[in-house]
């Protein structure tokens, strides 16, 4: 990080009054620039002891609460006053607050984008925003801020952070300086407002996720019309989500009828929509028909057809065997009778989503069992290709006008058929690490080719989610001291590293995907997908740069897929709560967690993702692998499954 600018100016004390507690302020004004940010910041950093107990002259103002001249400014003082009343005691004599105030003309871009920034910060206790949707569409214009009286300080406050006092909170307010260049260093005031703000979602995941994509459109100024099944649990529920403005149900059966259903449900509504998009892969060509007939923003149509149907993808890069798609037994057997083939293979559906029917085959007699189990449910399309040895990745890309503005490489450790603690051939994640530990060199040929491949199809657009595996890498995925990690060989290398394409989805990753990256580095992948499909580039930009690091992500983070062995009737309790009671310390590492099923649910998956954690560390790697690998051992047993019933 470039060396920290700040100036600074102290300003005249107050005391602060609510009912009969009264409180003592001392703040100083910071102006902080870090050399990224092309906004600037004013931080005022506030003192808090109680009545008398600071030396100030007893003359000074007093803020009453009462006299709060609009809800935000009372939403400023409350956090004040309510962590004062927590915090100061005998052992706390003071509190350190920091208000932001942006520092520069335009219209801010995110209602919260100081809380989703500074998120895993370590010297930092809370975290609050005070700017509602509404306000996202009003010139900002402050004023000098030595200029200003305490009301009018307030009154320009955005957020507030409330730094910890465990130690020295003085010492930790000037460390935290450096943390806020880093994390807001992005130009969150742009020169117009987000007015086309209208978006359309077709079908949704889990509710867990939609519950982040929901937030994530509220905070940006977005409206929601979300189109479903009758009966949708969001149908009845969509009052929990302010970002939502209607629900809008049909027919959502995957048929030639499908687009048109789409299309006439939103022009009988009379509403102006300004954006289409879907999260869930079998409705995208659906969409993009749908947005091309409405005139709003779409990638090609051809393209994304190519990205969906996985012997087309498999195709845009040349290697040793050319896939085969076959749908039957018998053109199986033409095949091979034609073509020799050298094991082990890959086998699934042409258009299967995520690792949904993908199975490794080791042998003649595991390719036929593989295609007999698919044939039945690929719409009669199976994929058979080359197994590439190498260490697998998950690759991210944010493309504006054929632009990267973002990308990263997520190392993906092996997967369930590749690991000897899962039975059956499936490819199911079974962990995922931030950052990764390719070299550069192999994270640079990664950019550069599979860029050139969605430059090529005609992708232009949006946030893009590849698969991909580095064939004759430097590094490998070992076990040292019971820890697999991916780790130098020291081998000499057969031949230069390349790519070798797995998979393109037109999506963000998953929920453990784009909420590591979202902790790693301050990138909101669901905010940016969303404003792709409203076209509002100049929003896309400003959030699409990552934290200031020198070392990119803040630390190290570490998604652990808790699976089990095949479907069933899931017997077990909600895992993550189960870690907690028996695995405290644990989970202070661990900054989301999920169980995807109840007590009695079926699972039709096969095999099954159970549960979610999320795990981080400030540490280093290794700790954060020991972490994960401790919170395996202690959640995989607590996977229970009926078999017998289903």
């Amino acid at each position: 990080m470039s060396p920290l600018e700040t100036s600074s100016s102290p300003l005249a004390p107050f005391t602060l009054a609510k009912d009969n507690a009264e409180y003592d302020c001392q703040w100083v004004s910071h102006s902080i620039h870090s050399g990224f940010s092309t906004t600037p910041l004013a931080v005022l950093d506030l003192y808090v002891r109680r009545a008398n107990t600071f030396s100030i002259n007893k003359e000074t103002a007093k803020l009453y609460f009462d006299d709060a001249s609009t809800p935000e400014v009372k939403a400023v003082l409350n956090y004040i006053i309510e962590n004062s009343q927590r915090l100061l005691s005998s052992d706390t004599l003071e509190i350190g607050i920091k208000l932001l105030v942006p520092y520069g003309r335009g219209y801010l871009v995110q209602a919260d984008f100081i809380q989703r920034r500074m998120l895993g910060c370590t010297l930092v206790q809370s975290c609050a925003g005070f700017l509602s949707t509404n306000s996202l569409l009003h010139y900002y214009n402050p004023a000098t801020i030595p200029n200003l009286q305490p009301q009018e300080l307030i009154e320009a406050v955005a957020g507030a952070i409330l730094i910890k006092s465990d130690s020295d909170v003085r010492q930790n307010m000037a460390l935290v300086n450096e943390e806020i260049a880093a994390r807001l260093s992005l130009a969150w005031i742009a020169a117009s407002p987000l007015l086309k703000n209208r978006l359309v979602i077709v079908a949704s995941r889990h509710p867990l996720v939609m519950a982040d994509w929901l937030r994530s459109a509220y905070g940006l100024g977005i409206r929601i019309t979300l189109i479903g099944p009758e009966g949708h649990f969001l149908q009845h529920h969509s009052a929990q989500y302010p970002a939502i403005e209607q629900y809008l149900p049909i027919d959502m059966n995957l048929d030639d009828g499908l687009a048109q259903r789409i299309l006439t449900v939103l022009k009988n509504d009379g509403r102006p929509f300004h954006g289409i998009t879907t999260f869930k892969d079998p409705y995208f060509i659906y969409v993009a028909e749908v947005a091309k007939a409405l005139g709003l923003h779409t990638e090609p149509i051809d393209a994304i057809k190519t990205c969906i149907d996985k012997h087309s993808t498999s195709q845009l890069i040349q290697h040793s065997m050319q896939p085969v798609r076959v749908k039957n037994l018998e053109e199986l057997k033409d095949e091979l009778t034609k073509n020799a083939v050298t094991y082990p293979l890959i086998v699934k559906p042409c258009n299967g989503y995520g690792s949904e029917g993908v199975f490794r085959a080791d042998t003649e007699d595991q390719l036929y069992v593989a295609v007999l189990k698919l044939k039945s449910t690929a719409e009669g399309n199976v994929l058979i290709d080359t197994f590439v040895e190498g260490p697998e990745v998950d690759c991210n890309f944010v493309l504006l006008h054929g632009e990267v503005l973002f990308f990263e490489v997520v190392d993906g450790f092996p997967c369930t058929a590749e690991d000897d603690r899962f039975d059956g051939g499936d490819f199911l994640e079974t962990d995922q690490m931030w950052p990764s530990n390719h070299p550069a060199a192999e994270k640079e040929l990664l950019r550069r080719k599979l860029h050139e491949i969605l430059v090529r199809l005609g992708l232009q657009n949006g946030v893009f989610h590849i698969e991909a595996r580095v064939i004759n890498s430097e590094v490998e995925y070992n076990t040292k001291d019971g820890i697999i990690d991916l780790r130098p060989h020291h081998r000499q290398l057969q031949g230069e590293s390349d790519c070798f394409l797995i998979e393109i989805n037109v999506r963000p990753p998953g929920h453990g995907g784009f909420t590591a990256s979202k902790w790693a580095y301050g990138i909101d992948y669901l905010g940016l997908y969303s404003l792709c499909a409203l076209g509002a580039d100049e929003q896309m930009m400003a959030l699409a740069q990552p934290y200031a690091f020198t070392e990119g992500a803040q630390g190290w983070c570490n998604t652990v897929f808790i699976n089990a062995e095949k479907a069933g009737i899931f017997n077990g309790e909600d895992i993550p709560q189960q870690v907690s009671k028996i695995r405290p310390d644990l989970m202070a590492y661990v900054v989301f967690s999920v169980c995807y099923y109840k007590h009695g649910d079926v699972v039709t998956d096969n095999p099954p993702r159970i549960a979610l954690f999320v795990v981080t560390s400030h540490s280093s790697r290794k700790h954060v692998r020991d972490v994960a690998q401790a919170i395996r051992e202690t959640a995989q047993p607590l996977v229970r499954m009926q078999h017998d019933s289903i």
